[in-house]
């Protein structure tokens, strides 16, 4: 909700509103933004991040569908995950 408010307090607001000396994103030299650290920034800490929330997301929803199912939902390991993926691609 943040994101769609634009209120996710990041560089740049914090440059517009002088707490920063510049726009730029504390880890790569690139232009902060609220895109940006949700799902644009390529540095291996905030990609690891996002992965993070993305997988932990995934458990909660897949948490709620077997609450409301009599069996489990079986999951696919990395690797078949892996195989499907490159598998729709091709």
């Amino acid at each position: 909700m943040r994101y769609r408010t634009s209120t996710i307090f990041n560089q740049k607001h914090a440059y517009r509103y002088g707490f920063s000396p510049n726009a730029n994103c504390p880890i790569r030299p690139c232009t902060d933004s609220a895109l940006h650290i949700l799902s644009g920034c390529q540095h291996t800490k905030m990609r690891n991040m996002i992965i993070k929330r993305h997988n932990t997301a995934s458990v909660l929803i897949v948490q709620a569908l077997q609450r409301d199912h009599a069996e489990p939902i079986k999951l696919p390991t990395p690797t078949q995950a892996a195989q499907i993926n490159y598998q729709s691609k091709a």
